[in-house]
């Protein structure tokens, strides 16, 4: 398990540790080269772009009252936090408890995980389906 603590909340998150990853880990001592989220977020769009994520996506963006829309290609919106949000979608539709999701992504605040999830129609499907099937 990694435990970290964050510097702007000084909350620990409690991170399981999967077996490749400690074995990737341990490979390299764990000393791993650290880089700034700017340019974290310039390489993984640069992958993203490669691996073909050009779906045009439709961004709303507020500057006061006025509202703008651009279109935007998906690997345009893929940045570090993406996995965040990604994590705690996946682990809300698997039924992980919130206070376990709280826990590994140092969520205090129940209302803050419930704006990270977003169900999308195929998970709706799928429960109903489940449930009454």
């Amino acid at each position: 398990m990694i435990i970290k603590r964050a510097e702007k909340t000084e909350i620990h998150s409690f991170i399981p540790l999967h077996p490749k990853l400690k074995t990737l880990l341990d490979k390299y001592d764990w000393n791993l080269n650290s880089i700034s989220s700017h340019k974290f977020n310039l390489n993984i769009q640069k992958i993203c772009k490669i691996a073909g994520f050009t779906e045009e996506i439709k961004n709303t963006v507020y500057y006061g009252a006025k509202k703008d829309t651009v279109l935007k290609q998906r690997w345009q919106m893929v940045a570090s936090h993406t996995a965040r949000r990604t994590f705690i979608i996946i682990a809300a539709e698997k039924l992980m408890p919130d206070h376990i999701i709280m826990s590994i992504t140092g969520i205090r605040d129940p209302e803050t995980l419930n704006k990270y999830k977003k169900i999308n129609k195929e998970s709706i499907t799928a429960s109903a389906f489940k449930i009454f099937s």
